[in-house]
């Protein structure tokens, strides 16, 4: 990618590193150059700072053959890719999921406003900002949506970082959804949006995401970014969303937690 659509694809990355480093990702660096970066807990994502270590392969090598089972290591198209994807391969890891980068221009969106949380059935989608209060009841739901575990003490450290806001959507006062938004300059990150298995079906998903991009509209923002699953990719496509990249995740051993 050239110009603007690289600079395009570079706010997506970096909304996405910023998040995780707001969940607390810890510095690994080591002599000779090169450093990583890691969560003690979830999302256990092991990522790496590209200027330094596409300069010390190495570096990338020795960290990965030290990586505990567990761990996630996300590859995508870009300068460190020629150095991650063989190491990766040498130390054992095979990819264990993709995810597509995917991007929406806000000015071609057009704002749901109050029908933005009607279902299909004509029941309404309450939005709701979490608090302190709430961190636990969002890790349960966000946990049963993706059939893993979400630390609480991981959100509750992230909850104050500025640019963070997380929601739980209300269906007649039971919470049967989560999302997140996380906004670095004038990009809005759209991430952990999940419905637990029990209530899949209504529409749920659309009418959170129709909520929530309404939301990276009030706040301004300019464009809104996200990385779909497969599966959820084609509500992604109907709401106006374009592909980018893909990003191949890859683990070694059984992964703790996906993560987002």
């Amino acid at each position: 990618m050239h110009g603007t659509d690289h600079d395009v694809a570079r706010a997506n990355i970096d909304n996405l590193i910023a998040l995780w480093r707001a969940l607390g990702a810890r510095a690994q660096n080591r002599e000779g150059g090169g450093s990583a970066r890691l969560h003690p807990a979830w999302p256990r994502r092991c990522w790496f700072d590209t200027g330094d270590a596409a300069a010390h392969p190495q570096q990338i090598t020795a960290v990965l053959a030290q990586l505990p089972a567990g761990y996630i290591v996300p590859l995508w198209d870009g300068p460190l890719a020629p150095v991650l994807q063989p190491a990766l391969a040498a130390e054992g890891f095979t990819p264990l999921f993709r995810q597509l980068a995917m991007t929406l221009e806000l000015a071609d969106y057009t704002r749901a406003g109050d029908a933005a949380g009607s279902l299909r059935d004509g029941r309404h989608l309450e939005l709701q900002r979490v608090d302190d209060a709430d961190v636990r009841n969002w890790c349960d739901v966000g946990g049963a949506a993706f059939d893993y575990a979400i630390e609480p003490g991981v959100i509750s450290y992230a909850l104050g970082a500025p640019g963070l806001e997380l929601y739980l959507a209300r269906l007649d006062n039971t919470a049967v959804a989560t999302g997140l938004l996380w906004r670095t300059g004038e990009v809005v990150g759209i991430h952990q949006v999940g419905v637990p298995r029990e209530f899949r079906g209504l529409g749920i998903a659309r009418t959170l995401m129709r909520q929530l991009l309404d939301r990276s509209v009030d706040c301004g923002a300019a464009r809104v970014v996200l990385q779909a699953s497969d599966e959820g990719e084609p509500l992604y496509r109907s709401l106006g969303f374009a592909a980018q990249f893909v990003i191949e995740n890859y683990a070694r051993g059984e992964p703790v937690s996906r993560g987002d």
